[in-house]
């Protein structure tokens, strides 16, 4: 019994979920910190999982605005302010 459920849910991870260019599944875990990778807003701090469409990537991000700037991303640059979300010049380097 116990197979079956470590079957079913090794099954259920093997998804096709957009995971950006850097993931890498030998590298750190991610710790749900902003420019993370997600699937969920349960995998952020800050409760926001958003798309990025045209990267194919999802990652916590936070709101912005002008009196709410962007974070640091990996680059060591702000991230743009995009449609009031922080945009990172890309996912940090880690798997879910």
């Amino acid at each position: 019994m116990r197979s079956l459920l470590l079957l079913t849910v090794l099954a259920a991870c093997t998804g096709d979920t957009p995971a950006g260019p850097d993931a890498n599944p030998a590298g750190p875990l991610c710790t749900k910190a902003t420019y993370d990778l997600c699937t969920t807003e349960h995998d952020c701090t800050t409760a926001i999982c958003h798309y990025f469409m045209a990267e194919n990537y999802m990652i916590c991000t936070q709101g912005c605005d002008a009196n709410n700037p962007c974070p640091k991303d990996k680059t060591g640059q702000p991230g743009t302010c995009e449609n009031s979300v922080c945009k990172p010049a890309g996912p940090n380097m880690c798997h879910l």
